[in-house]
């Protein structure tokens, strides 16, 4: 009698996903195109994306679910549309005539749709942000492999997030400090929450859709913020507060790291 191998702890792709061409094991979990209903992906494809991640690649991964594969150009709304697709795939990095709105603006236009947006390597943090507030439910951050997006696809066609180790690292860290790091108390829950994606380096033009908000809402947003702070402009709001976070949590000496970030959301939002 042969002993018992454990199991592998980690992530386990579904059982139409093979990995070098070699079968699953019986114990991996099934996906919805391998219980009756048929997954429906579409990629929006840019000149970096099709180079790392080729149309053939990704379709050897799973053969069962029906791909798309959409230019990212100013129809590639309409197509995503009339595809109705279940996981959508798309790059941070999208040329400018491609003006898709946000991952929740999306499922307006088709309510079943979980989207999977991957982040360049550097910077990554504002990126990430961004698409989880706007609505993503996954996150790869580059360079990204075949396997690890048909591993991603499958657990948002289950209903299941889908992080990488980086992505997971940025959201605790930003839950960290919306949770755990003293609140300036003259901000209202929503204005700090406000500031500190400012602070994380969101810049004002995507602040309204990551949040779920209308421009005058976030002016009226802003304007509060500056009268309780006692500034005129953003650049001002910003500075004093990170100096009122600071003051509620002691004045503690920061590292150079978290200076240099200081820095950088300044200059940014200048």
């Amino acid at each position: 009698m042969q002993p018992h191998k454990p199991t592998p702890s980690g992530p386990i792709p579904p059982s139409c996903v093979t990995r070098k061409n070699k079968p699953a094991r019986a114990d991996t979990r099934p996906c919805a195109a391998c219980v009756g209903r048929p997954v429906k992906v579409a990629v929006v494809a840019t000149k970096g994306l099709a180079k790392t991640l080729p149309a053939e690649a990704l379709r050897a991964q799973a053969r069962c679910w029906k791909w798309h594969f959409i230019t990212g150009d100013s129809r590639a709304l309409a197509r995503i549309r009339s595809v109705s697709p279940h996981v959508l795939v798309l790059s941070t990095n999208l040329p400018a005539a491609c003006s898709l709105p946000s991952a929740r603006q999306l499922q307006a236009h088709v309510p079943e749709l979980r989207v999977l947006l991957i982040a360049p390597n550097a910077p990554a943090n504002a990126a990430i942000l961004h698409s989880l507030i706007g609505g993503a439910f996954g996150c790869l951050v580059e360079p990204v492999s075949p396997a690890q997006v048909a591993w991603a696809i499958a657990g948002l066609a289950d209903r299941l997030p889908a992080l990488c180790p980086k992505a997971q690292a940025v959201v605790l860290q930003f839950l960290h400090d919306l949770g755990a790091a003293p609140r300036p108390k003259v901000l209202t829950p929503r204005e700090y929450e406000i500031m500190l994606c400012v602070e994380q380096g969101l810049v004002h033009k995507h602040l309204a859709s990551a949040l779920n908000l209308k421009e005058t809402t976030l002016h009226a947003h802003f304007d509060s913020i500056f009268k309780k702070l006692g500034v005129h402009d953003r650049h001002s709001a910003l500075r004093e507060f990170v100096r009122l976070r600071a003051c509620a949590g002691g004045g503690g000496r920061q590292g150079g790291s978290q200076r240099r970030k200081r820095r950088a959301a300044l200059r940014r939002s200048a």
